[in-house]
Parts: structure tokens; sequence; C-alpha cells
């Protein structure tokens, strides 16, 4: 009797446990249907995302969370979609639950330390992209941020010690000569910044960025010579706006290398755009005046004075071309106009002498170089004329 009593109670039993057990399986299909789909979300927020579809991405990677909140790549692509809508403050709290989810999301990292540095927190920058690049040791943007922020520091040492480290390790790895040459030339070490871009090229071929970087480092470094023939081979392939400042270059460099002749080429070639620059035909001048054309050098500096008339600077390059074509008497006049400037005339009076020299007039010359020693005092030169006269 006992036993008929307690059968529907067992029956009761093992169909509830049954239940349970069928809902609970119920609910983790559920539960791994909704993570699957939620890793398929972010896969077409992606694409939404990198076609610039900024609401459909959001809407999809709202979608995406909600069915999985501890889905990491869902919140650092939801970061990266405030980021570039500049909502910064929540692009940081995406980024910092994506790191927190997954420890080992190195572009949460990074964009944590992007949003530091763009803050002015250096030392929390730094720290960051530290953990990007132990994460993903061989990222060039990560060793870059992270000797970026040494440098910024003035860590010179650790940021160089980190590209020497990391070059040999990743020895075809351009970039990173490249960001050891910009930090080589903020300390001023122009010679091994030279060394870098030249291996770069070495490596990369003619690029033409590098190419320039290169052109301008030997300019800082007086290398005149060497950055001009740099230039001249930027010239041949180059676009019209390009070709005419890499021609400036040309002639600027050749002038400071004492190649007046090569300088005088490249003018020639940037006068028919140039015609109204007054500089242009200054510079031009100046490289026939050092080439030994005093009679081009003239004709330079009369349209020089067209275009602007009373530029001191043309007078100069004028009584300079009189008196190397032997014209004393038109040169002590041109010299004459520009006596009254200050900055100009202590020269003025030196060459003023000199005219009245090669004329003969050996009074009006050493009362000329006396005014150019008193205005110049400083002048060894214009001091040893005056002596000399006397």
């Amino acid at each position: 009797m006992l036993r008929i009593k307690l059968l529907p109670i067992v029956l009761a039993t093992v169909l509830l446990t049954g239940c349970n057990t069928y809902e609970q399986k119920k609910e983790a299909a559920q539960m791994r249907w909704e993570k699957a789909t939620a890793k398929a979300k972010v896969t077409v927020a992606e694409e939404f995302f990198q076609n610039n579809r900024y609401p459909e991405a959001e809407k999809t990677l709202v979608d995406a969370i909600e069915s999985d909140p501890q889905l990491a790549s869902a919140h650092l692509l939801m970061g990266k979609l405030q980021f570039v809508q500049a909502k910064i403050d929540s692009a940081k709290k995406f980024f910092s639950a994506s790191v927190a989810l997954d420890e080992d999301m190195h572009q949460g990292w990074y964009f944590k330390g992007l949003i530091d540095q763009q803050d002015k927190n250096l030392e929390d920058a730094l720290v960051n992209y530290k953990k990007a690049m132990a994460i993903q040791p061989d990222s060039i943007e990560y060793i870059t941020a992270v000797v970026q922020m040494y440098a910024a520091g003035e860590d010179y040492q650790s940021a160089t010690g980190l590209l020497e480290t990391k070059i040999q390790l990743l020895p075809g790895k351009s970039e990173l000569r490249l960001t050891k040459a910009e930090i080589l030339l903020r300390l001023g070490e122009l010679t091994e910044a030279i060394e870098q871009y030249n291996t770069v090229l070495l490596f990369e071929g003619d690029d033409q960025s590098v190419m320039e970087s290169l052109g301008y480092c030997y300019i800082m470094n007086k290398q005149f010579s060497n950055a001009a023939d740099v230039f001249e081979k930027l010239t041949a392939t180059a676009t019209v706006e390009k070709k005419k400042t890499y021609l400036q270059m040309l002639a600027m460099c050749s002038m400071n290398a004492g190649q007046y002749e090569r300088a005088a080429g490249y003018y020639d070639q940037l006068s028919p755009d140039q015609r109204d620059d007054a500089r242009m035909w200054l510079q031009m001048g100046q490289a026939a005046l050092g080439a030994d054309a005093p009679v081009r050098a003239l004709a330079c500096a009369s349209r020089t004075l067209e275009l602007r008339p009373g530029w001191s600077e043309a007078i100069i390059l004028k009584g300079c071309a009189q008196y190397i074509n032997d014209d004393y008497n038109n040169a002590i006049q041109t010299f004459r106009r520009v006596i009254s400037n200050d900055a100009k005339a202590g020269f003025a009076w030196l060459m003023t002498g000199r005219c009245y020299q090669q004329l003969g007039n050996d009074k009006l010359a050493e009362k000329a170089y006396d005014n150019a020693a008193r205005l110049s005092p400083d002048s060894k030169l214009l001091s040893l004329l005056a002596d000399k006269q006397k």
C-alpha cells in the first residue's frame, strides 16, 4: 500500500528533474547561440565600420554586446567607433572594458595610450603603449609609439636603445631606421642620421620622401654638394610643382658649394616660371657673379631692381658686377646708394675704397677704408685693409 502511495511522488520527482534538465540544456543552447551570433555581429559591424557606415555599425555592436556582454572584441570595435567620432570619454570606457575582459587585447591598450597621449598624460600613455608592445613585440606601430613617448619625456637613451634592439631583431623594417633618424636629428647627430637615411635607401631604393629627408639633412650638415646630388636625382622624376622646389634647392646648394655655374644653370631653368620673382633674379645674379660672369650678373641686378626698386641687396650685386667688369666710376656711384644703410654701409665703403684704389686715388681709398673700419670695427678684413692704406 505504501509502495503504491510513493509511486506518484517518485514519478513527479523524475518528471520535474527531467524538465529542469531540459530547461537548463535549452538555456545553455540559447547562450551558445547568442555568443555565436554576437561574434557574427561583430564581423558585420566591422564591415560597416570599414565602409564608414557608423550608425549601422553602432546598432549592430549594441546588439552584439547585449547578446554577449563578455565579448572583448565587441567592446574594442565600439571603442574605435566612438574614437573616430571624437566621443573620447565613451571610447575610453569601451577600450578599458575590452582589456578588462581580455588583457591580451593589444589594440585596446594601444588606443588607451593614444587617448592618454592626446590628453597629455604621457606617463600613462607610455605604460599602455608598453603593454601593447609586450603582446605584439614586432608591431612597428607599437614600437614607434613607445619611442615617441620616451622622446617626449627626453629619455633619448631609452628611445635609441629600444630602436637599436628592434633594428637588430627586425633588420628589414625601414620604418625603425627612419624613426631612429628623426631621434638623431633632434639630438643634432646629423652624421648618424644621414647614415640611417642612406641605409634605408639601400634597402628600399630611391624613395622620394626618404631622399628629401636625406637632402635636407645634408643641408643641415652643410654638405651642400651631396645635397645637390640628392635633389638632382629627385628632379628627374618630380611633378611640375615639386620640380620647382627641387630646382630652388639645387640652386641654393650649388651656390653654397661654390658651384656657381651649376647654380646659374638651375636658376635659368627656374626663370621662365618666375619672371617676376625679384629674389630669384637676385640669386641668379649672385650665381653669375660667383661664376665670373659680371655682365650677366649686372643684367640680373638690373632686372631685380626693376621688380623691387631700392633693394639694397640688388644694389650691392650691381656694384660688385660693375667692379668685376672694371667699371669703377659707375660702381662708386652704385655703392653710394647704400652707404646710408647701416647694415650695408661697411661693405659699401670697402668696395668704394677698392674702386678708388683701382683708379689710383689712394687718398680717397684710404678715407673709404677708414669709414668701413669705423662702421664695422669687428671686421678683421676691413681693419687690415684700412691699416694697409696708412
